[in-house]
C-alpha cells in the first residue's frame, strides 16, 4: 500500500481479525512501511494489541508525517504493560504541533509525568482519546494536573472502547468512565483558573 499510494492522506484500517497474529500491532515495525505515505493528514487503525511507542518513534512519526492532524492507534487490550507511557504525550506535543486529533490508550507511569508548568504543550489538539487507559481515583489529581498543562484549553479528553470494537460483556467501564469525567472537569477548572489568573497579571 506504501509502495503503490505515496499519495494516500486518508488511511483508515480495521485489523480486529480474530485469528491472525500477523496482524497485531504490538511494535513500531509495523508501522514503518506506511512511513513513506508522506502526505497522509488522516490515519486510524484499530487493532487487538496496543502498541508501545518510544520518543524516537515519535520523532519518526514527526518527521514521515508532517501534515498529520488525525493519528488514532487504538487497542481494547486490557493489558497495560503493553502501552505506550502517558508522559510521552509530552513528545507527540513537541514534535507535531499540528495535531489536532490523539487517540492513544496509554500505561500511567506517576513517575515519569509532571505536574508543573511544561513548554511541552500541545498548540493545536483539540481531541485526546485514552481509550481503555486506566485510572485510579488516588491518581487523578496529577493525571488532571500533567493534561492541564499540556492540553490547550478546550481540548476534549475521551475514554472507553473504539470504534472497532463493542465493550466484552460484563466488562465494568462505569467506574472508569467516572474517574475520567472527572479528570475531563478538574481539566476545564484548571484553565479557568489559569485564565483568571491571566486577567489579573494584565490588569494589575
Amino acid at each position: 500500500m506504501a509502495t503503490s499510494c505515496p499519495q494516500l492522506r486518508k488511511l483508515w484500517l480495521n485489523l480486529y481479525s480474530g485469528t491472525t497474529k500477523s496482524t497485531e500491532l504490538s511494535h513500531f515495525g509495523t508501522l514503518k512501511p506506511l512511513l513513506n505515505c508522506r502526505l497522509l493528514q488522516d490515519l486510524e487503525i484499530g487493532h487487538p494489541r496496543s502498541i508501545q511507542l518510544t520518543e524516537g518513534n515519535i520523532i519518526s512519526i514527526a518527521n514521515a508525517w508532517s501534515e498529520l492532524t488525525r493519528l488514532f492507534l487504538m487497542s481494547n487490550s486490557l493489558v497495560e504493560e503493553e502501552r505506550t507511557p502517558l508522559s510521552l504525550l509530552k513528545a507527540f506535543a513537541r514534535y507535531m504541533p499540528g495535531l489536532q486529533q490523539l487517540g492513544l490508550p496509554c500505561r500511567l507511569d506517576l513517575d515519569g509525568i509532571q505536574t508543573s508548568p511544561t513548554s511541552q504543550a500541545f498548540e493545536s489538539l483539540l481531541q485526546l482519546h485514552l481509550g481503555r487507559s486506566a485510572v485510579s481515583p488516588d491518581d487523578v489529581d496529577a493525571v488532571t494536573a500533567f493534561l492541564g498543562f499540556i492540553c490547550p484549553p478546550g481540548s476534549k479528553i475521551d475514554n472507553g472502547a473504539s470504534r472497532w470494537q463493542f465493550e466484552p460483556r460484563g466488562w465494568v467501564m462505569n467506574r472508569q468512565t467516572e474517574l475520567w469525567a472527572a479528570v475531563g472537569d478538574g481539566i476545564g477548572a484548571f484553565h479557568q483558573i489559569q485564565r483568571g489568573v491571566a486577567v489579573e497579571i494584565e490588569q494589575s
